[in-house]
């Protein structure tokens, strides 16, 4: 991966590129490149990210692209942080999935943090030969506490 961070006037940015190689869940030969852009301006932040992938099925059927792309914010106040995030996908037959977010986190002590957070997830996730590739429909939402250092 390749990371560059860098301040521009009153902002801060950061860029990344990342190659990822492998197995897919067992099923696809995987390549993907992504890329991201972060800025910065005080307790504020702004993510946009890109992704393409080659699945190619051990089965022998034909190689297909997938293409993603997300876009996040976040926001801290004192010892209160929220955020919210979308993102979208298509495999080569074009069927888009969707994913929505939306997050609250409060920060107790040295590490301790309450979370709470809701997901909307919708993908269709068939490859162009008809199988199952990652098909989701869920929404519901999350609580956890939480301890870090």
């Amino acid at each position: 991966a390749l990371q560059h961070r860098t301040k521009i006037g009153v902002f801060e940015r950061a860029l990344s590129l990342n190659y990822g190689g492998g197995e897919l869940r067992g099923l696809y030969d995987r390549h993907a490149l992504s890329t991201g852009c972060q800025l910065f301006y005080g307790s504020w932040d702004l993510t946009l990210g890109l992704t393409w992938e080659q699945l190619d099925p051990h089965s022998g059927a034909r190689t297909f692209d997938r293409l993603a792309a997300s876009l996040g914010t976040g926001w801290k106040w004192e010892r209160v942080s929220v955020g919210g995030g979308v993102l979208l996908d298509t495999v080569d037959d074009g069927d888009v999935g969707v994913v929505t977010t939306v997050g609250l986190r409060y920060d107790f002590s040295r590490g301790l943090s309450f979370n709470a957070g809701y997901i909307n997830a919708d993908t269709k996730g068939i490859d162009p030969n008809g199988r199952p590739l990652t098909a989701t429909s869920l929404s519901g939402i999350r609580l956890s506490f939480a301890y870090g250092f």
